[in-house]
């Protein structure tokens, strides 16, 4: 089974030279916590913004969050995958990179949606009454439990 079957199409995003506020206001709206990030200009997917990258900033500033711009804090390399991916490889990748969310790019650099923990939950719920086995719940829970392994610091890592 492939992203595009499995992702979230109506996603709102940001650009970068929005506020944190704006941001988080998305978040609010969406009740989510990460918004993806496109240039003004052309559209292009440029990173993603979480709610933990806005409280860190906040705190981490000691200013406003409407008086620090997405660009400044957001991940420039977030993990993405294609619409056309197969789920289990972005499954893979959500894994191994310890993310919740892999925004779906197409080839032309543009957001065409998200694919997320919840969808793939959703996913699994709706093949069990199917018997259909391509996203299976163990498949989602190992994601989660890859996803959710607790990580030191790279200070406090052993060499």
């Amino acid at each position: 089974m492939n992203v595009e079957h499995l992702m979230t199409r109506d996603v709102e995003s940001c650009a970068p030279d929005a506020n944190l506020t704006q941001a988080a206001m998305i978040m609010w709206r969406r009740d989510c916590g990460f918004v993806p990030v496109v240039e003004s200009q052309g559209g292009r997917f440029a990173g993603v913004i979480t709610d933990r990258d806005i409280c860190i900033a906040t705190a981490t500033k000691h200013v406003s969050p409407d008086s620090i711009r997405v660009g400044t804090v957001m991940n420039r390399n977030a993990v993405t995958c294609a619409p056309s991916d197969d789920a289990k490889v972005a499954m893979r990748r959500m894994a191994e990179t310890q993310v919740r969310r892999l925004p779906v790019i197409d080839k032309e650099g543009k957001l065409t949606g998200v694919l997320s923990l919840n969808d793939l939950a959703l996913a699994a719920e709706r093949n069990a009454r199917r018997e259909d086995d391509s996203i299976r719940h163990a498949d989602v829970m190992d994601v989660l439990r890859a996803v959710s392994a607790h990580r030191l610091p790279s200070v406090l890592a052993p060499a």
